[in-house]
């Protein structure tokens, strides 16, 4: 004896169907000690090439507290700066240059998933989002204050080490003139390890 079929629903009838399970994480993170490379690219006169090191504190698998994070920022004149310089003789104090900047942020990482890497294994990964206070020293201008914003990719390459990509744009003003500001954008990217 064979039993009447359930009539379908809507929901299943959508792409992918109804959903019965989702499941966990298989990689969570603890402590996070972060080192990377990056850039600050947008500056005519200057480009910036950069360090980071950051201490990140993942309370569970949506928030965490990225509890600082400083990078230090090597910067090459543009052949423009050095055309003024050469032809006009403007003197190298005109020109602001990023040494260093640092924030403490908050991290929240909604999306976790996996993808087939040439159907042959799996990779695991996040995309976060970031905001929080920054502070960053300029070369003939002084230390600012502001905040940051931004987004990045986690991908797992095991349980303990992770590779990420990070872009950020910071937003500093100078406290004794808030009309002195500067906007940077900063890519990053690099290696964590997780610690328990």
């Amino acid at each position: 004896m064979s039993l009447p079929a359930a009539p379908a629903r809507a929901t299943d009838l959508e792409e992918g169907g109804a959903l019965y399970a989702v499941q966990n994480r298989k990689y969570t993170e603890n402590h996070e000690l972060h080192l990377g490379v990056g850039t600050v690219p947008l500056d005519a006169f200057y480009k910036g090439f950069t360090g980071t090191a950051s201490y990140t504190w993942h309370f569970d698998d949506l928030w965490a507290w990225e509890v600082v994070s400083a990078s230090y920022s090597l910067n090459v004149a543009t052949s423009l700066r050095e055309e003024l310089e050469r032809n006009w003789g403007v003197k190298p104090t005109e020109f602001p240059e990023l040494q260093w900047f640092g924030d403490s942020n908050l991290v929240l990482k909604p999306l976790y998933g996996k993808l087939a890497w040439f159907n042959d294994s799996l990779v695991y990964g996040e995309l976060f989002f970031t905001a929080g206070p920054a502070l960053a020293r300029y070369e003939n201008a002084g230390t600012f204050v502001g905040g940051n914003v931004g987004m990045g990719l986690r991908f797992y390459l095991s349980e303990t080490v992770s590779w990420r990509i990070d872009a950020r744009d910071y937003f500093v003003v100078l406290p004794s003139d808030p009309g002195d500001n500067h906007n940077e954008l900063f890519f990053s990217t690099g290696f964590s390890l997780n610690v328990r």
